[in-house]
Order: C-alpha cells, then structure tokens, then sequence
C-alpha cells in the first residue's frame, strides 16, 4: 500500500503552478514534482497524474524558481505525517547533477 501527501507550489500572485508530491512505498519517502511553464495553465489533474509517474526518479531537479522555504516547509511537513520514514533520494534545487 502506498500513501501520498501533495501541495501546490504557488507563483508571486498565487496562481498554482506546479505539484510536489510524497509517496511513501517500502517503507521509504519518494518526491515527485511536475511544474508548469508560466506561458502554460496548470492543470492540477495533469500535474499530479506527473508528479505520482515522477516519484522513483533517483535524482529530482527543480526550477530555479521554486522557492526553498516551500521545499524545506514540505519536506519537514513529510517527516510529521510520515513519522519513522526516511528519504530514498537526494533534493537539488536549480540545474540537474550531472
């Protein structure tokens, strides 16, 4: 059984424009994220449907728009209701690892 925690990432304005996503499987903690071009409308059934398919990614990227502050309040966030799991990846912030 897998269980699932999300949150919308919001714009300057407050408009959604994108979906982080915890899952929780084997006993560990997967992130999925899937945001949206600002030319674009965010679908919100379109962006979990991508976040959910996106979740056993070992290394997540995110924009570098994102702010960290709502990454960290997730995060932490993940911990509370997931109590006694731990991470399956690493979190980078801006241009993917090579």
């Amino acid at each position: 059984m897998m269980d699932e925690l999300k949150m919308y990432i919001r714009d300057e304005d407050g408009n959604p424009r994108g979906v982080m996503m915890c899952v929780v499987e084997c006993g560990e903690m997967h992130f999925g994220f899937s945001f949206c071009n600002k030319k674009d409308k965010f679908e919100k059934k379109i962006g979990t449907f991508l976040a959910r398919e996106r979740y056993m990614d070992p290394d997540i990227s995110m924009p570098f728009w994102v702010n960290f502050d709502d990454v960290a309040l997730f995060v932490m966030r993940c911990f509370k209701y997931f109590k006694g799991y731990g991470f399956s990846q690493d979190i980078f912030i801006g241009k993917a690892k090579k």
